[in-house]
């Protein structure tokens, strides 16, 4: 086409193959041609290969956490945007509003969880000088007689045969210096751990309460006083009530140096007039005793050494023994007239787990850090945490009822997660063990609540909202189960147990005629 239109104009030549850069130019600066050049030329979409360059450099740009923007002056500027995965510095005020937010989807909730306890470092350095030089081999050998001596006086049986056989009376058990040794070694963080848990509950509620003279019955290492005086500095003096030697010199030297003025005592002056203390201690002493006679005239005896306003803490295992112990103790106490439960039930009824038809019994757990001579003990020394389980009585001594656990319920149990709900096992202030259903149809802070939630914590029950369907006339809908009581058949859970009584019974009548 160039070359026709060029070849029109007699005054320029014929456009040749061979003509240079220079002629065309000239040739075609004589040439009208209609060309729009207004308009840009049209940029061709981009090729997959250039996609894949762009989509490259986004990434890069997106993982360095930088993003350009147009400032008005034309030049490009940096600004910082949060990138997943790495720290973003929050501002203080950032920082007080998500915890706020935090709390008030999980106000329904008293949490008690206390994390993973440690013994403190002054009593950890004593520990250390305390075993320094010990011979390993003999140490197990001395935890292995002390483990055994207690199995005996604290039978770990479940609850049913626990019921059939009640253990039998014992000697109390005379502390030696090797059972010391092993005491320290193999148990003293535990009850030291076991011990902060319960007493965590006053200082939570109570925080007004600040003791200044404690009793602690069955004293052993210290081990009650050395967490109680870790939560309240206010405690100068303590009455130490324990018979062991051995144990007496273990307590002096964990309290050296802590400023307590320590009376110590053989026995308890049972039947006299007892001093007055803010707080009495008895852990891991009621199953230690010979008889339940004498553990509920203990238990009458530590409660007119309470002071007005005071508490009374009962500490075991978390076994059905160590639970048998405290439960029994807690019956003498709940028809007096100046005895408030403070924890772990919210209402002053009989307990449900005390009842003939109970299976389970009460128990927490506590996390705890294991010390120098425990790892060294242990075969695994990679894990250096361990659990104890622990089953407690706190009561105070006041004749107001208690207004900080109206509507609420201990949970009993490890909340169930499931999809969409979750299922809580919990002691009512009714003194009923109930499992409730928390679904996110109850709501954010309910549903929030109920997944925070752990073992042993208070949960709001009493405003819980009623998710149940209604009937035409406004009355509830009454579940399966319900349905099932009124008509007087029987559920699936009622025939396993009704088939599982009638083969016990066949057992014990083949075993009677043989």
């Amino acid at each position: 086409h160039v070359k026709q239109m060029a070849g029109s104009r007699e005054t320029r030549p014929p456009l040749q193959e061979s003509s240079t850069e220079h002629e065309v130019d000239a040739l075609l600066s004589g040439i009208d041609l209609d060309l729009d050049l207004a308009q840009p030329p049209t940029r061709a979409p981009p090729t997959p290969r250039n996609a894949r360059k762009q989509a490259r450099k986004g990434a890069e740009s997106h993982s360095t956490g930088e993003e350009a923007s147009d400032h008005p002056d034309g030049t490009p500027t940096k600004r910082r945007r949060r990138v997943p995965g790495k720290w973003d510095p929050k501002t203080p005020q950032e920082v007080e509003e998500a915890r706020r937010l935090r709390l008030e989807l999980k106000r329904h909730c008293t949490s008690m969880h206390l994390g993973q306890v440690q013994v403190p470092t002054p009593l950890r350095h004593k520990l250390d000088a305390l075993f320094r030089g010990v011979s390993i081999p003999k140490l197990r050998e001395s935890i292995d007689f002390y483990r055994k001596a207690m199995k005996l006086r604290t039978p770990d049986l479940s609850v049913k045969k626990l019921r059939d056989n009640p253990p039998r009376e014992v000697a109390s058990y005379p502390y030696t210096e090797d059972d010391v040794l092993a005491f320290m070694a193999h148990r003293y963080p535990a009850v030291f751990a076991a011990n902060t848990r319960a007493l965590h509950e006053i200082s939570t509620r109570d925080p007004s309460f600040e003791p200044r003279i404690i009793m602690d019955f069955g004293a052993g290492a210290g081990t009650a006083t050395s967490a109680a005086h870790s939560l309240w500095r206010s405690i100068d003096t303590v009455t130490a009530v324990e018979p062991s030697l051995p144990m007496i010199d273990a307590m002096e030297l964990m309290l050296k140096k802590s400023e307590l003025r320590t009376t110590y005592l053989s026995f308890l002056f049972q039947g006299k007039e007892q001093p007055i203390h803010d707080l009495v201690l008895c852990t891991y002493s009621l199953s230690e005793l010979t008889s339940d006679e004498e553990r509920d005239s203990v238990t009458q005896s530590l409660w007119k050494s309470v002071a007005e306003e005071g508490y009374l803490v009962l500490v075991e295992r978390g076994t059905p023994f160590g639970f048998r112990c405290v439960g029994k103790a807690r019956e003498s106490l709940v028809g007096l007239p100046d005895a408030q439960i403070f924890a772990p039930c919210t209402h002053n009824l009989a307990c449900p787990m005390m009842r003939e038809d109970s299976r389970e019994w009460c128990n927490f757990w506590q996390r705890f850090e294991r010390t120098a001579i425990q790892i060294r003990l242990k075969h695994n020394k990679a894990v250096n945490w361990a659990d104890e389980n622990v089953s407690f009585v706190i009561v105070k001594k006041t004749a107001r009822p208690l207004v900080d656990r109206e509507g609420y319920s201990r949970l009993v149990a490890r909340p169930k997660k499931r999809g969409g709900h979750v299922q809580l096992r919990s002691c009512d202030d009714d003194a009923e063990v109930r499992v409730r259903v928390v679904a996110k149809s109850h709501g954010k802070d309910w549903y929030t609540s109920a997944r925070k939630s752990r073992l042993g914590d208070l949960f709001d029950m009493g405003s819980l909202p009623e998710k149940r369907k209604r009937e035409a006339d406004g009355s509830l809908r009454l579940t399966k189960m319900e349905r099932f009581r009124i008509e007087g058949r029987h559920t699936k859970a009622d025939k396993r147990r009704l088939r599982r009584e009638k083969l016990e019974e066949l057992v014990q009548e083949q075993y009677d005629s043989e």
